[in-house]
């Protein structure tokens, strides 16, 4: 009896895991994507910088 109480423990944490996965997945890419275009913006700013242009950082 504990054993099977184990395994059906053991298959819904499988069966959360995996609905969840998806979603988490959609989520670690569009965070990604964000860091991409702010290291982006960044490079940017430090070229400006760089070649002694006033650097303007606008509102976030």
């Amino acid at each position: 009896m504990k054993e099977q109480l184990e395994r059906n423990r053991w298959r819904k944490q499988s069966l959360d895991a995996a609905s969840e996965s998806p979603r988490e997945k959609e989520g670690l890419a569009e965070a990604s994507e964000t860091i991409s275009a702010l290291k982006g913006k960044v490079s940017e700013w430090q070229w400006s910088a760089e070649l002694g242009g006033a650097v303007e950082v606008p509102g976030v």
